[in-house]
């Protein structure tokens, strides 16, 4: 397929299949839903895959896996790989790097990999011996990369809009911590990334028990 594409090819994407405990997932995890759509809109090439960009792609639920993501070695290069100071979401990352450095970003729609979600309850792979609020916090590392150094628009405005949903998130898991003042100040960051009345309320209520509690309660992460 890559030898038969009319221009040289930086990121070649597919789709997998995701069980868990042995059961398919059925609902859209990567970016399966966008090869469901795609169809609608124009017609493939004759080996069925798209040319897409970014701001395509970022229209799926969420981004391609590893598992099915083919790089052209040059741009693995340029990239540098996987930064391994990020021990969540490294993935993710990669992929918005790669999107926003890519000329030519092809997409076939298809199964070509089987994805084991994780269990939860054993502590032997990143998704489950990182803690939610770690978790948190590299995502923030992230999406802050792509608001800083991303060059396509449509990836500053995810990463924009993505930051907002993980800081409201750590809001509300200190909250669950009883870790009221920390809470309320992540959750009047969150008010600079999209402001509701809801949201608004809930801030101003955090923001009262902090200052009752006179400070941060609860246990911190080791």
């Amino acid at each position: 397929m890559l030898a038969a594409a009319p221009a040289p090819v930086d990121l070649l994407l597919a789709d997998q299949a995701a069980f868990q405990d042995g059961d398919r997932i059925a609902r859209p995890i990567w970016i399966e839903d966008l090869g469901a759509r795609l169809p609608i809109l124009r017609a493939p090439d004759a080996c069925g895959a798209y040319v897409v960009t970014p701001a395509e792609l970022l229209t799926a639920h969420g981004f391609c896996h590893l598992n099915t993501t083919v790089v052209r070695r040059e741009l693995f290069l340029v990239l540098g790989g996987l930064d391994e100071n990020i021990r969540y979401e490294c993935d993710r990352d990669f992929y918005l790097r790669a999107i926003d450095a890519a000329t030519r970003i092809v997409y076939r729609p298809g199964i070509v990999a089987r994805h084991n979600i994780p269990d939860a309850t054993r502590q032997d792979n990143m998704s489950t011996t990182v803690s939610a609020l770690e978790k948190r916090l590299f995502q923030l590392r992230v999406l802050d990369r792509g608001l800083l150094f991303a060059r396509d628009p449509a990836i500053r405005t995810h990463a924009r809009r993505h930051k907002g949903y993980v800081l409201k998130a750590m809001a509300e898991e200190l909250t669950r911590s009883g870790r009221h003042a920390a809470a309320s100040r992540y959750a009047y960051e969150a008010l600079a990334f999209g402001c509701s009345l809801k949201w608004l309320a809930y801030t101003g209520y955090l923001g009262l028990r902090g200052l009752l509690a006179g400070g941060d309660e609860g246990p911190r992460p080791g």
